[in-house]
């Protein structure tokens, strides 16, 4: 994502993110070898200045709320977020807490889904009704109703060299996904505040199907990769009051 928004023409990213990388991120990231036992942030910071002069690259190697702690101004200061994180957990509590300020900074939540059926990208501006917990249903969890994968199924694993549970996707998918929020970004910073959006990319589900999961109908009524408007829901607990 930070690629994909650096090579759209962004002059200043903030990176927030306090992992290490290590053998496990080397087919799953852009940097692959020269990630390894390194801060993401700190690695992405010195590959992106290398390439593009003049654009400014600021690491903050901490979590999201550490970051916010240290600088409260943080998230205000930006011309759009985009909150690429690897579970519903904590980007569906930051949008609550972006929807209970009505932050006025459009917001891009992306997200993979496993062996690469599909990746997400969803743009939500606060002054509008819609925001990213109107993609959720209520009564079954984290679930989220535009996924393809169908719910009540665990997807982490673990490989050998690689110390943590990850859920399984490919560079490839990864860079669709980036280039699905990058356009978002793009819509976003162009002067138009309008209601939110969302883009998603469908991909082949022989790998997902052959290891024993389910689809969700979701994956058969797809139609195309175009941005659709982001529906309010009715009675969202975050924006539906």
């Amino acid at each position: 994502m930070a690629h994909a928004l650096a090579w759209a023409g962004a002059r200043e990213i903030v990176l927030v993110d306090p992992d290490l990388g290590g053998p496990g991120n080397t087919f799953r990231h852009v940097l692959g070898r020269r990630l390894w036992l390194q801060q993401k942030v700190h690695a992405l910071k010195k590959e992106l200045e290398r390439c593009l002069p003049g654009l400014t690259v600021t690491a903050i190697p901490k979590t999201i709320r550490g970051a916010i702690a240290e600088q409260p101004d943080l998230l205000q200061a930006a011309n759009v977020i985009v909150v690429a994180i690897g579970n519903h957990t904590v980007p569906l509590q930051l949008n609550d807490m972006l929807a209970q300020d009505k932050t006025a900074v459009p917001v891009i939540f992306t997200w993979l889904e496993p062996y690469g059926i599909g990746g997400h990208a969803v743009l939500v501006n606060y002054q509008q009704p819609g925001c990213l917990r109107c993609l959720f249903d209520d009564h079954s969890g984290l679930q989220c109703t535009v996924e393809f994968s169908a719910p009540d199924q665990r997807f982490a694993r673990r490989d050998v060299g690689c110390h943590a549970l990850y859920t399984p996707y490919g560079d490839t998918d990864a860079r669709a996904t980036a280039l699905l929020g990058a356009r978002l970004a793009s819509q976003a910073t162009a002067g138009s505040r309008g209601a939110g959006a969302r883009r998603t990319w469908r991909g082949d589900p022989g790998a997902f199907l052959a290891a024993g999961f389910r689809l969700s109908p979701r994956y058969d009524q797809y139609v195309s990769d175009a941005a659709v408007a982001l529906e309010p829901r009715q009675g969202c607990p975050t924006c539906g009051r």
